[in-house]
């Protein structure tokens, strides 16, 4: 099944430019999707996508009542194929989780209980061969072209890759049959590991401080990925590091994701990943939690939320390998927390929040916190935080419940401080402090993680306690002289 690329005018082309610039990346080229301006949404979610989480089912389907005006229903195509084989696939599809039966039901079931039609789509690592893959099997294309959704399921990413990417990383029928889909107003979604493959290159398995201190990531191929149908196909060469592969992608190049996010601990892999990528955009997608992507701009859907980072104007260390002897280190990074109800404008760069002023730079109000005496803004300048003064102590999460170091299959409820980047970022919206500096876990060297307010710097919480801060200074620093440099403390 061919898909024909019309040309498109002069005019056009430099608005796109405009739009999604596209960088100068080390192995991220301009997605597909937006060679012509797509009329459909993305859909990002962090995983943990439980039965809890219908209001996402509720914005995509606003969004194609929007695209399909005559349409009276609306077929979803499930994709299991980051699951090692299809038996996997189909266990997940039409059955019960064992444990959390109402939570996680069959996606059959809860799929067609939220009014959608639903199909699984059979393409699995253990159905291609030498001579046939599914995917480019012209019948299962048009079995599935009248779907209005494409969900990609979590799992391993690089096995998705594999399924829907030729050797040589063309397309095969079927992913080009779904980005005509998106480019005509359907819906491309993903959780967890089907969030990955939405950006290119794409995270595979990886840690944050593995990634921080080894200062490189670890590139691979598509022949690199492993046929057979295991439950993990690849591994780092050095343990725990990230990995970084070539991915369908649908957001426009410059973009990187990631998902689990602050439940695992991933904004010191996100950061270093996108100076390895040359990405200047980052998504981290909390459990629970959606980003919709329509017409270049995010809206946030569900129960955590969605880090934005911006590192436009950063300053990096160089690469191991590239004379960098002391790991990792980051200056001027921005980022942005957003939760329920707030968006972001991938175009202009903007966090735009309908919740009430916390804080504001523009009116420099004191805080409440501060107004009542609970809390003062302390003078980081003159001093150096000392352990016991830092707000985290495994600002990453790598430490499980044993006390053991994790590991890049250890799942989020093995972790035991989840959400620390968050609640650093809270934190500094409560106190009123110029800044909140945390640092990672047990293991020597530490890398201190500091965020700071700036003059742009905004702050949001609704009565819920759902809170958004718009635009704070992230540092990262590697501790080896033990304190932390001045450039932590922004001025």
């Amino acid at each position: 099944m061919k898909i024909a690329t019309r040309a498109m005018p002069v005019v056009l082309i430099l608005f796109l430019f405009v739009i999604f610039p596209v960088y100068d990346l080390q192995s991220a080229e301009l997605s597909e999707s937006f060679c012509e301006l797509p009329k459909g949404a993305i859909v990002l979610v962090g995983g943990s996508f439980s039965a809890k989480n219908h209001a996402i089912f509720e914005k995509i389907k606003i969004l194609l009542g929007q695209n399909f005006p005559g349409a009276k229903s609306f077929k979803m195509a499930v994709i299991g194929s980051a699951k090692k084989d299809m038996a996997s696939i189909e266990d997940v599809y039409f059955n019960n989780d064992p444990e959390e039966p109402e939570e996680y039901p069959a996606y059959k079931t809860r799929i067609e209980r939220e009014g959608f039609e639903s199909s699984l789509v059979p393409i699995a690592l253990d159905l291609i061969s030498t001579n046939y893959n599914p995917a480019d099997d012209s019948q299962v294309v048009q079995a599935f072209s009248d779907c209005h959704v494409f969900f990609f399921l979590g799992g391993d990413q690089a096995k998705i890759a594999k399924c829907f990417l030729r050797e040589d990383g063309s397309d095969t029928l079927f992913l080009k049959m779904i980005r005509n889909v998106y480019r005509n107003g359907g819906v491309v979604m993903g959780t967890s590991a089907g969030t990955h493959i939405m950006s290119n290159p794409m995270f595979g398995w990886g840690e944050s401080y593995e990634t921080l201190f080894y200062n490189r990531l670890e590139k691979y191929s598509l022949k690199d990925i492993p046929s057979q149908s295991e439950e993990y196909g690849i591994n780092a060469l050095k343990e725990n590091n990230s990995l970084i592969l070539p991915a369908p992608g649908f957001l426009p190049a410059g973009i990187l994701t990631d998902s689990h996010f602050d439940a695992r601990g991933r904004l010191g892999r996100l950061v270093v990943g996108m100076r390895d990528t040359g990405c200047k955009i980052g998504l981290g997608i909390d459990e629970g939690t959606a980003i919709i992507i329509s017409k270049g701009v995010g809206s946030v859907t569900g129960e955590n939320g969605v880090f934005v980072i911006n590192s436009t104007d950063s300053e990096f260390s160089s690469q191991a390998g590239s004379g960098e002897k002391n790991g990792f280190s980051a200056q001027k990074i921005l980022v942005s927390r957003l939760s329920d109800g707030d968006s972001y404008d991938l175009a202009i760069r903007k966090t735009i929040s309908g919740k009430p002023v916390y804080y504001s730079a523009d009116n420099n109000m004191a805080t409440d916190m501060i107004l009542s005496g609970k809390a003062t803004c302390a003078d980081l300048q003159k001093s150096f935080p000392s352990d016991n003064e830092c707000f985290s102590t495994d600002v990453f999460n790598a430490i499980t419940f044993d006390g053991s170091a994790s590991m890049s299959e250890t799942s989020s409820s093995e972790r035991k401080n989840k959400y620390q980047a968050t609640a650093a970022l809270k934190n500094l919206m409560l106190s009123g402090k110029n800044s909140v500096v945390s640092r990672t876990s047990f293991r020597y060297p530490a890398f201190f993680v500091s965020f700071s307010r700036l003059p742009e710097s905004n702050f949001y919480q609704d009565e819920k306690g759902n809170f958004c801060v718009d635009s704070a200074r992230l540092d990262i620093s590697i501790d080896l002289n033990n304190q932390i440099p001045k450039f932590f403390f922004a001025k």
